[in-house]
């Protein structure tokens, strides 16, 4: 039996005839529509990333987070293009974002299991704390800032390591990071 979309009960015995129990309705299997076209895009903003071409990835990326900011994945390889670049104040707020949307199990793409994909973002996020340290205004800044940023990187890594033991660069990380301050 089919089941209808929420928004077409009139009834509350209607609406819980299509709570969770027996099979998945249409409308939960099938991606939105505009997400098809997003898809597209995205491979193409990685095509275009492995070729070199930079801004156009950037651009891409970008465009795709215009039509749909609840991306993790697009959000997620700007914040790396962002970090090669060094521009951290970017790369740290898309690494956070995209962070966020996959901790609330906002993953999109299904090509790489879930606890891949956050390690990795665990690790990218991570990267750029890291790399905050070595800045001037941290090593010379407040002191207590310096060790909240560098437990914060810490906790990072391991979560990273934790999340996908496989992943030789996270368990560096967490190794040449240390653990995080109790």
């Amino acid at each position: 039996m089919k089941r209808p979309h929420p928004t077409d009960v009139e009834s509350e015995d209607e609406a819980l005839e299509i709570l969770p129990g027996t099979e998945e309705p249409d409308w939960l299997s099938e991606p939105e529509p505009h997400l098809k076209e997003l898809e597209v895009l995205f491979m193409k903003a990685l095509e275009l990333r492995e070729k070199g071409k930079i801004e156009g990835a950037q651009k891409t990326f970008k465009e795709i987070l215009h039509r749909e900011p609840r991306l993790a994945e697009p959000r997620l390889e700007l914040a790396c293009m962002l970090l090669e670049a060094n521009q951290l104040d970017e790369a740290e707020s898309e690494a956070r974002e995209s962070l966020r949307i996959l901790d609330a199990g906002g993953q999109w793409t299904l090509d790489i299991a879930e606890h891949e994909l956050k390690a990795h973002a665990c690790l990218v996020l991570g990267e750029v704390l890291r790399r905050r340290l070595e800045e001037d205004e941290a090593i010379f800044g407040d002191a207590e800032t310096y060790r909240k940023l560098a437990d914060e990187a810490r906790g990072l890594y391991a979560r990273a390591a934790e999340l996908n033991p496989e992943d030789a660069e996270a368990s560096f990380m967490k190794f040449t990071m240390g653990p995080p301050r109790a």
